[in-house]
């Protein structure tokens, strides 16, 4: 007998959110330069969790960087 309704599907491992110390780590983001892009609204989608926590989600960042793939120098890419 099968007992999956006691046995939920494993969660992906590892975290769903970064910090900004983490981005810069990982996807070489400087923080100041995520600390500016908030201010200005131009950086990837971030949440503001608590006080001074900032999360970014691993999804928002990945999607925000393929919205800015280029094929030369010269490419401009899509207008916003």
């Amino acid at each position: 007998m099968s007992n999956s309704a006691a046995n939920p599907p494993a969660s992906p491992v590892g975290p769903r959110f970064l910090r900004p110390h983490q981005v810069e780590a990982i996807y070489g983001l400087k923080q100041k330069f995520l600390a500016h892009a908030r201010v200005r609204g131009d950086g990837p989608p971030f949440c503001k969790a608590s006080g001074k926590l900032v999360l970014y989600a691993i999804e928002d960042i990945e999607r925000w960087l393929a919205a800015r793939r280029r094929q030369s120098t010269s490419d401009p890419g899509d207008r916003e």
